[in-house]
């Protein structure tokens, strides 16, 4: 699914209400005190550029749809006595985007859409929905597409509400122009009055600076140091439950299990019922989440310690540009990681029959099989959620969980068709989407898509976190089979869990040298070191991160570690050599009220945010 501008329009279009709804007795009030050169002093401020009708491919000629000619005039516009202005602004900030598509400034239907050739349906096209439920969704039509659905569709197409693509994006970026001219103008005629005040108030400026304090970097880089610091807290309550709650390591072993993209087949029928599963979770299971959590963990420390330098070294340019391009190239890096994760629970829980996989030597890819299309009319939130896996953009990916939030918002019910792991790898999806979406209203200069890190050398912490990451997958394939190296039958015993971390803590020191916990703290202090020492820096962008002392041997480095180690466990502990998961509170009371959390709950809560920060 391609959403185009869509996100962008949407944006454009809740900030335009806000304005209308907070100042629009004021910018009335000074439009019609304003005289012709003044009102064309306020649309001289638009920098945004104007619709122009593009031509069409086919025969080289302005596209002839009347309905997308623009509604600019500016002589109508700035004329003493005109109030157009004004009525496009209520018409366009007043309206959903649904209602502008089917009508005019005044009102009056807009006919044309209907009658128009270009309009006409292209057998096994792409198109675009203008329905207030699907408003500016993509969906390709193929041939495998249910006849059934195929007939809806015709209908959709005969009513309008469904356009061929390249129609489609001249409506939206029509939309998308008209709501950005609009909002400049209305900012040119709210700042000159601002303006004004400003010199003539004096003491009032105390006012305006604690009125725009939350717009400020510092408060919103505070806002994201506290956000890292409650996702990482959070991810070390995960893990300690893990290690203290038999039940809990083993229902979370046991949905990794079940997410596994090898069982999901390479063929199947499309209705086919997912098969009964006898095998139980295996030790190569319990790897993989402690070692999920503990990644975990250390990527919000990363993230954590980021922003701290960020916040230091606010006046050395060159550091605090560093230290922000290794958090986008973290954050989006996580941000895939949780896009796979989420999608092979949905491709082994409600999405069976939707996908195949790939086998190619001992790795294994999903793939969607049938066409979505059909989807957007019998199960629209599965159509989301497949759509949200697949896009690299952040704007379009918030576009779709709103949608999806307002699904389940409106409709509990949806949200309960997801099952518990389902539910929280998609909260994990959104807690990240959302870092991210935080992260570029507090840094807008870095724009997706391009190289984040000109002239500073190369990156840190993502090749940093992967080397661990690969050499914990070495661990894995050497050590596991398709066999357990524990016994998971009986897990409620305690005895049971502590048996199977302890083995799984001792393969880790026998390859490695130390535990996963240690190994990804130290990581992160080495890089993070290399960061705030200036002749670190200078070294990282010349060459590279430090490497280690004892170079890439994977012998040497497990003895340097294991004898670091020693001289730990010969040392008091202290709070910076402590794993951070030995340091929670590990009471059983307390841990057995977390140990079955509303995850359905917490997510619908996350949703509502995703309302306020999309």
């Amino acid at each position: 699914m391609g959403y185009s501008n869509l996100p962008n329009i949407e944006a454009l279009h809740r900030e335009l209400a806000l304005k209308y709804e907070n100042h629009f007795p004021r910018i009335q009030k000074i439009w019609r005190a304003s005289n012709q050169a003044k009102r064309e002093h306020f649309l001289r401020a638009n920098t945004s550029p104007l619709f122009n009708i593009p031509n069409d491919s086919s025969t080289n000629r302005p596209c002839s749809s009347t309905s997308l000619c623009p509604d600019w005039n500016v002589l109508d516009i700035t004329e003493a006595k005109s109030d157009y202005l004004l009525d496009m602004l209520t018409h366009r900030a007043t309206k959903s985007l649904e209602e502008q598509f089917w009508e005019d400034v005044n009102g009056e239907p807009i006919t044309e859409a209907s009658n128009d050739e270009l309009w006409k349906p292209h057998p096994w096209d792409t198109y675009t929905y203008f329905s207030q439920e699907f408003y500016g969704d993509t969906i390709c039509i193929s041939e495998k597409t249910d006849e059934e659905i195929l007939n809806r569709f015709d209908d959709d197409i005969e009513a309008g509400i469904l356009l061929p693509i390249e129609t489609g994006k001249l409506v939206l970026c029509r939309q998308g122009q008209m709501l950005a001219n609009l909002l400049q103008i209305v900012n040119a005629i709210l700042d000159g009055t601002s303006q004004r005040k400003r010199r003539n108030r004096g003491s009032g400026k105390k006012r305006d600076a604690q009125d725009t304090e939350e717009a400020t970097p510092a408060f919103r880089l505070r806002d994201l140091i506290d956000y890292a610091v409650r996702q990482k807290e959070d991810c070390e309550v995960q893990l300690s439950l893990l290690r203290t709650q038999p039940a809990v390591l083993y229902s979370t072993a046991e949905a990794q299990f079940l997410s596994r993209p090898e069982r999901v087949p390479e063929e199947y029928q499309h209705g086919d019922i997912e098969p009964c599963i006898y095998v139980k979770a295996t030790g190569r299971d319990v790897f993989d989440v402690v070692h999920t959590k503990v990644r975990g963990v250390a990527f919000w420390r990363s993230v954590e310690s980021l922003l701290c330098i960020i916040e230091k070294f606010s006046n050395e340019e060159l550091r605090k540009q560093k230290a922000i391009n290794e958090l986008f190239q973290m954050c989006e890096r996580q941000f895939s990681r949780a896009q796979k994760s989420a999608e092979h629970h949905v491709a082994t829980g409600m999405g069976w029959g939707w996908f195949t996989c790939d086998r190619s030597w001992d790795l294994t890819y999903l793939r969607m099989e049938m066409c979505r299309a059909e989807l957007i009319l019998t199960d629209l939130p599965l159509h989301y959620l497949l759509g949200l896996f697949h896009t690299c953009n952040i704007s379009d990916a918030m576009c779709q969980l709103r949608k999806l939030g307002s699904i389940y918002k409106s409709d509990p019910w949806e949200l309960e068709r997801l099952s518990e792991r389902e539910s929280h790898s998609l909260y994990e999806l959104c807690s990240v989407a959302t870092f991210l979406q935080k992260l570029h209203a507090a840094f807008p200069a870095v724009d997706n898509g391009q190289e984040c890190s000109p002239g500073l050398g190369k990156d840190l912490f993502v090749p940093g976190i992967e080397e661990v990451d690969l050499e914990l997958e070495k661990v894995k394939r050497e050590a596991f089979s398709s066999t357990s190296f524990s016994n998971l039958d009986d897990p409620l015993k305690p005895d049971m869990a502590e048996k199977t971390l302890e083995e799984l803590d001792n393969l880790v020191r026998e390859k490695t040298g130390t535990t996963m916990d240690i190994l990804y703290q130290e990581q992160v202090k080495e890089m993070v070191r290399t960061l705030e020492i200036p002749k670190r820096i200078g070294h990282a962008i010349e060459m590279f991160w430090l490497g280690h002392p004892e170079g890439r041997d994977p012998a040497k480095r497990a003895e340097t570690r294991r004898k670091r180690d020693e001289r730990r466990a010969s040392q008091p502990l202290s709070d910076s050599s402590t794993p951070a998961s030995g340091c929670l509170d590990s009471d059983s009371t307390s841990v057995a009220q977390e140990a079955d959390p509303r995850t359905a709950g917490r997510l619908l809560a996350l949703f509502e945010k995703l309302q306020v920060h999309i």
